[in-house]
């Protein structure tokens, strides 16, 4: 019962967020000039990626501390309350009104329109190649520690290490990353993401060639955190700016749509490593990861508004 009810809720809550991800986004760009938006999201992940680290502490002491279920359910309580600040803090943002009118349609009008955007708009299709290309570092991306665990004989213990290097190169490429996208570009800012998405796979296959060291084994998970937050701050800025006000909504929802099967991308390489080999499988991921830096190299240059 507990379990089903879990996923039930889950389900829920995931699809909630997806709904609310359109809105808020649009709302973003309504709300925060395009030459700030870079510090805007920038600031969000780095304080939010911060406190995403110490919460880990927190969660540990509370495991630890309480027996099941009491420290799940103070896990749990802890967790409504900081969504429930969240949703009154949202609840303070004054939208502005909109300069368009943009006339209701239904969900199939809204998914041809789509289908229309994706097939007409060559900057739009750029950009979903180049997320889909770069954000295919999902596919090897629970394997990495496995790979320590079982071929470098490391400790349990330095599975925290990693961990802690992901969540720093998550948290300080993010001042990197606000900084280009406010001054430079956002087309840049997915350019050195595909760059640092290399880097993971590069660095395990010579693992197998050669042992190195752990302390340049963590660079992986570095360079896994910077490009999860160049590619979200990134993509997101570039889209909006390429999308024209009164269709926004319809760019923001259809580009997350075709990108949201990439989630599964650990899924399938699950599935490659059992039947084949580490050194297959980051193969596989380095072939697909630097075409990655083609598309962003394609992308087209959207000036910054003042």
């Amino acid at each position: 019962m507990l379990l089903l009810s879990f996923f039930a809720l889950f389900s829920v809550y995931s699809f909630g967020g997806g709904l609310a991800g359109v809105s808020f986004t649009d709302i973003v760009a309504k709300t925060i000039p395009a030459n700030k938006r870079g510090s805007f999201f920038g600031m969000r992940m780095f304080f939010g990626g911060t406190l995403a680290a110490l919460g880990g502490l927190i969660v540990k002491k509370i495991l630890d501390s309480y027996h099941f279920p009491i420290n799940f359910g103070i896990i749990f309580t802890i967790a409504t309350i900081l969504i429930l600040f969240a949703l009154f803090s949202f609840c303070g943002v004054k939208e502005p009104e909109a300069n368009l009118y943009r006339e209701k349609k239904s969900f199939k009008e809204n998914f041809l329109k789509g289908m229309k955007v994706f097939k007409e708009n060559k900057n739009f299709r750029q950009l979903l190649w180049a997320r889909v290309f770069v954000g295919s570092y999902l596919l090897g991306l629970p394997f990495y520690v496995i790979f320590a665990r079982k071929v470098l004989g490391v400790s349990p213990g330095a599975v925290g290490v990693f961990l802690t290097c992901e969540m720093t190169g998550y948290v300080l490429s993010n001042l990197l990353w606000g900084y280009l996208s406010n001054n430079v570009s956002n087309r840049l800012v997915i350019l050195l993401s595909s760059f640092c998405s290399v880097v993971p796979p590069l660095v395990l296959l010579l693992n197998i060639l050669i042992t190195l060291p752990v302390k340049l084994f963590c660079l992986i998970f570095f360079f896994l955190g910077s490009t999860n937050a160049g590619l979200g701050l990134g993509a997101t800025n570039h889209l909006l700016e390429l999308a024209p006000e009164e269709n926004r909504p319809i760019y923001i929802g259809f580009m997350h749509t075709l990108v949201g099967p990439t989630v599964f991308l650990s899924v399938i390489g699950g599935l490659i490593l059992q039947f084949t080999s580490f050194s297959f499988l980051y193969i596989l991921v380095l072939l697909i990861a630097i075409p990655g830096i083609y598309c962003s190299r394609k992308l087209a240059e959207c000036k910054i508004k003042t």
